[in-house]
C-alpha cells in the first residue's frame, strides 16, 4: 500500500468554512489549514478556544425563558458536523494536558454563567448538575451512542430538558419552561 493511499480523506464544515483533512494512525492530530497561519499547534488550538466560548455566549443571551432550548440545540448540534465531532474529540484527547485544560475552562465558564441564573445559595452546585447534565447527554448521544438519546430530535429532549433546568435554576424563568 502507497502513502497516499493510506490516508483518510475527510472534511468538516465550521461555520462558512469548509476543512478538508487527511487522517492516519493514532496520536495527536496535526493540522494545516491553507491560507491561515496560527503560528503553532497551540495557536490553532487557541483559535478553537475562542470558538467554542463565542458559541456557549450566544447560548447564555436572549430571553431567560428559552435558556434551556438554547442551551440543548448548542449541546446536540456539533458545528464540525456528526462525523467529525469537536466535544469527541477532546474527551479523547483528554490525556493531552492542554485539551483536558481546555475541556475544564470551557465548562467553568458555562456553569459561572448558568450561576448568575438563579439566586439559590448552592447556584454554583445547581450550575454545576446542569452542566453535568448537558455533559452526560453529549456522551450517551455522541459517544456511547445510547439509543434513546441518540436518536431523540431536540424537541423530543427538550420538554424533559426545560423540567430538569426550571428545577435546577427556577429563577430562569420557570413558569415559562413548563408550558413551553
Amino acid at each position: 500500500m502507497s502513502l497516499s493511499t493510506a490516508f483518510e480523506h475527510h472534511t468538516a464544515q465550521v461555520g462558512d468554512v469548509t476543512i478538508h483533512y487527511v487522517r492516519m494512525g493514532n496520536g495527536a492530530p496535526l493540522v494545516l489549514l491553507h491560507g491561515w497561519y496560527f503560528g503553532s499547534k497551540e495557536g490553532l488550538f487557541q483559535a478553537v478556544v475562542a470558538f467554542d466560548r463565542s458559541r456557549l455566549a450566544q447560548a447564555m443571551q436572549g430571553p431567560p425563558e428559552h435558556l434551556a432550548e438554547r442551551l440543548l440545540k448548542n449541546a446536540l448540534g456539533d458545528p464540525a458536523g456528526r462525523d467529525h465531532d469537536l466535544f469527541v474529540t477532546l474527551l479523547r484527547s483528554s490525556d493531552y494536558p492542554p485539551a483536558a485544560s481546555y475541556m475544564r475552562t470551557l465548562l467553568d465558564l458555562l456553569s459561572a454563567d448558568l450561576a448568575t441564573q438563579t439566586t439559590a445559595s448552592d447556584a454554583e452546585l445547581r450550575a454545576d448538575l446542569v452542566v453535568a447534565l448537558i455533559t452526560g447527554i453529549v456522551v450517551l448521544r455522541r459517544l456511547v451512542g445510547k439509543t434513546s438519546l441518540s436518536e431523540a430530535t431536540t424537541e423530543a429532549l427538550l420538554p424533559s430538558f426545560q423540567h430538569v433546568l426550571s428545577v435546577l435554576l427556577p429563577d430562569v424563568g420557570a413558569g415559562d419552561l413548563s408550558n413551553k
